[in-house]
């Protein structure tokens, strides 16, 4: 089993790109609060990749054709 260190340093160099493309054109401005608590928990989970640095940036893009996330 490989260690964290070198499991780490193995991916460093990969560098994937994610569009999160909402499931409606206006979803930011419209979730049910069940949609807004899953996010909010999505968002926590992505802070503490960004903390593990594990992430490097994550956040929404306000695109006037409507916004979406970037990962």
């Amino acid at each position: 089993m490989a260690n964290s260190d070198a499991s780490r340093e193995a991916t460093a160099s990969t560098i994937f790109h994610c569009r999160l493309i909402p499931p409606r054109p206006d979803f930011a401005l419209t979730m049910s609060e069940e949609e807004r608590a899953l996010m909010g928990r999505h968002a926590d989970y992505l802070r503490e990749k960004l903390r593990e640095g594990i992430m490097i940036m994550a956040g929404p893009v306000a695109d006037p054709a409507g916004p979406w996330g970037l990962l």
